[in-house]
């Protein structure tokens, strides 16, 4: 019995061999005709949930309106039209004129978490499929 499973184990391996060259010719051939990340970038919609102002909130903000990225746009979600978040959030919309930026003010409800019912009131409004979620105190590397 144990030299059959050898015999069939012998003749089952230069099987196994060919698979792996497919294989790897299949991920080779993959990678030559990829695009480079470089040449494209999806468009992409930036919600960020905002409830009062703190500090170097207007840095944060205007650090993702400085992004080189051919095409993207910023909703800025609030509940409360008292918020103080919103003086800030139109300073910087004053300040990128050329910019796609919205203000949604929403205090619908759909759940218990408020910066997911600020998120998904926002949600409404992305006009891209790639969706990105920061929070209001993160920063990237172009400040204002």
């Amino acid at each position: 019995m144990s030299e059959v499973v050898y015999l069939i184990s012998l003749a089952l391996c230069p099987t196994s061999i060919v698979f792996l060259l497919f294989a790897c010719c299949i991920v080779a051939a993959f990678r030559a005709r990829r695009r480079p990340l470089a040449t494209y970038r999806a468009p992409v919609t930036l919600l960020k949930p905002l409830c009062g102002s703190e500090s170097g909130l207007f840095e944060n903000l205007c650090s993702f309106r400085e992004q080189d990225y051919p095409e993207f746009q910023i909703i800025f979600g609030v509940r409360d039209a008292n918020d103080s978040a919103i003086g800030i959030i139109q300073q910087v919309i004053n300040h990128f004129p050329e910019r796609d930026v919205s203000l949604v003010l929403d205090s619908r409800a759909i759940g218990t978490n408020l910066k997911v019912n600020n998120l998904a009131n926002s949600y409404g409004n992305a006009l891209h499929d790639l969706i990105v979620i920061a929070d209001s105190d993160m920063q990237v590397n172009h400040g204002c």
